[in-house]
Protein backbone atom coordinates (compact mmCIF):
# COMPACT_ATOMS: atom_id res chain seq x y z
CA UNK A 1 0.00 0.00 0.00
CA UNK A 2 1.46 3.64 -0.93
CA UNK A 3 1.72 6.53 1.19
CA UNK A 4 -1.07 8.15 -0.95
CA UNK A 5 -3.44 5.25 0.08
CA UNK A 6 -2.92 4.77 3.58
CA UNK A 7 -3.56 8.22 4.59
CA UNK A 8 -1.78 10.65 7.09
CA UNK A 9 0.38 8.82 10.20
CA UNK A 10 -1.71 9.54 13.44
CA UNK A 11 -0.20 7.96 16.28
CA UNK A 12 3.43 7.65 17.45
CA UNK A 13 5.40 4.58 16.08
CA UNK A 14 4.90 1.43 18.95
CA UNK A 15 7.69 0.67 21.14
CA UNK A 16 9.73 -1.64 20.07
CA UNK A 17 9.42 -5.62 21.06
CA UNK A 18 11.45 -8.08 22.78
CA UNK A 19 13.87 -10.06 19.99
CA UNK A 20 12.56 -13.22 19.60
CA UNK A 21 8.88 -12.03 20.60
CA UNK A 22 5.61 -12.24 18.36
CA UNK A 23 4.26 -9.06 16.96
CA UNK A 24 0.45 -9.70 17.22
CA UNK A 25 0.12 -5.79 17.12
CA UNK A 26 -2.67 -4.08 15.19
CA UNK A 27 -0.60 -1.25 13.46
CA UNK A 28 -2.45 2.16 12.17
CA UNK A 29 -2.31 1.23 8.33
CA UNK A 30 -4.50 -2.00 9.40
CA UNK A 31 -7.68 -0.22 9.70
CA UNK A 32 -8.35 0.58 6.23
CA UNK A 33 -11.86 0.91 4.29
CA UNK A 34 -11.67 -2.35 2.68
CA UNK A 35 -10.34 -3.96 6.10
CA UNK A 36 -14.07 -2.45 7.46
CA UNK A 37 -16.20 -3.63 4.46
CA UNK A 38 -14.19 -7.03 4.52
CA UNK A 39 -15.11 -7.12 8.53
CA UNK A 40 -18.78 -5.97 8.22
CA UNK A 41 -19.45 -8.41 5.31
CA UNK A 42 -18.38 -11.49 7.70
CA UNK A 43 -20.25 -10.17 10.58
CA UNK A 44 -23.49 -9.39 8.71
CA UNK A 45 -22.99 -12.08 6.16
CA UNK A 46 -20.46 -15.14 6.36
CA UNK A 47 -21.19 -15.78 10.41
CA UNK A 48 -25.09 -15.84 9.93
CA UNK A 49 -24.57 -18.80 7.17
CA UNK A 50 -22.16 -20.70 9.62
CA UNK A 51 -24.71 -20.57 12.56
CA UNK A 52 -28.09 -21.37 10.23
CA UNK A 53 -27.02 -24.62 9.52
CA UNK A 54 -30.17 -27.59 10.95
CA UNK A 55 -27.34 -29.81 12.15
CA UNK A 56 -26.96 -28.39 15.97
CA UNK A 57 -23.81 -30.45 16.77
CA UNK A 58 -22.56 -28.43 13.94
CA UNK A 59 -23.02 -25.01 15.06
CA UNK A 60 -21.88 -26.24 18.50
CA UNK A 61 -18.79 -27.35 17.00
CA UNK A 62 -18.11 -24.40 14.86
CA UNK A 63 -19.37 -22.37 18.10
CA UNK A 64 -16.69 -24.37 20.17
CA UNK A 65 -13.71 -23.69 17.50
CA UNK A 66 -11.38 -20.75 18.18
CA UNK A 67 -10.94 -20.12 14.92
CA UNK A 68 -14.89 -18.99 14.84
CA UNK A 69 -13.81 -16.31 17.99
CA UNK A 70 -10.75 -15.44 16.61
CA UNK A 71 -12.18 -14.25 13.41
CA UNK A 72 -15.34 -12.81 15.41
CA UNK A 73 -13.11 -10.82 17.80
CA UNK A 74 -10.79 -9.29 14.62
CA UNK A 75 -13.48 -8.31 13.01
CA UNK A 76 -14.74 -6.32 15.76
CA UNK A 77 -11.26 -4.93 16.09
CA UNK A 78 -11.28 -3.91 12.86
CA UNK A 79 -15.09 -1.78 12.28
CA UNK A 80 -13.60 0.21 15.90
CA UNK A 81 -10.49 0.71 14.60
CA UNK A 82 -11.58 2.07 11.61
CA UNK A 83 -14.31 4.22 12.79
CA UNK A 84 -11.97 5.67 15.72
CA UNK A 85 -9.69 6.37 12.85
CA UNK A 86 -11.89 8.52 10.42
CA UNK A 87 -13.67 10.28 14.05
CA UNK A 88 -9.68 11.23 14.71
CA UNK A 89 -9.30 12.16 10.93
CA UNK A 90 -12.09 14.28 10.55
CA UNK A 91 -11.31 16.72 13.32
CA UNK A 92 -7.79 16.78 11.81
CA UNK A 93 -9.46 18.34 8.77
CA UNK A 94 -11.54 20.52 9.98
CA UNK A 95 -9.00 22.05 12.32
CA UNK A 96 -6.71 22.96 8.81
CA UNK A 97 -10.44 24.86 8.27
CA UNK A 98 -10.98 26.08 11.35
CA UNK A 99 -7.90 26.35 14.02
CA UNK A 100 -9.54 24.32 16.48
CA UNK A 101 -7.51 21.39 18.39
CA UNK A 102 -9.50 20.47 21.30
CA UNK A 103 -11.93 18.33 18.97
CA UNK A 104 -8.86 17.13 16.96
CA UNK A 105 -6.38 16.33 19.75
CA UNK A 106 -9.31 14.55 21.99
CA UNK A 107 -10.28 12.06 18.88
CA UNK A 108 -6.47 11.15 17.87
CA UNK A 109 -6.09 10.19 21.05
CA UNK A 110 -8.73 7.90 21.56
CA UNK A 111 -8.01 6.11 18.06
CA UNK A 112 -4.45 6.20 19.31
CA UNK A 113 -5.17 4.62 22.43
CA UNK A 114 -7.05 2.35 20.30
CA UNK A 115 -3.97 1.44 18.75
CA UNK A 116 -2.04 0.81 21.11
CA UNK A 117 -3.95 -1.54 23.10
CA UNK A 118 -5.42 -3.93 19.93
CA UNK A 119 -3.89 -7.17 19.62
CA UNK A 120 -4.48 -9.38 16.73
CA UNK A 121 -6.88 -12.62 18.59
CA UNK A 122 -4.77 -15.80 18.42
Amino acid sequence: MTGAQAGPKICPPPAHLVEGQDDLRMKEEDFTAERFASSLSILETDIPKELQDKDTKKVLARLDSSEFWIGYSNSLKFIRGYMLKQAALLPITQARLTKKTKQRDEAIKAFCNFVGSADYSD
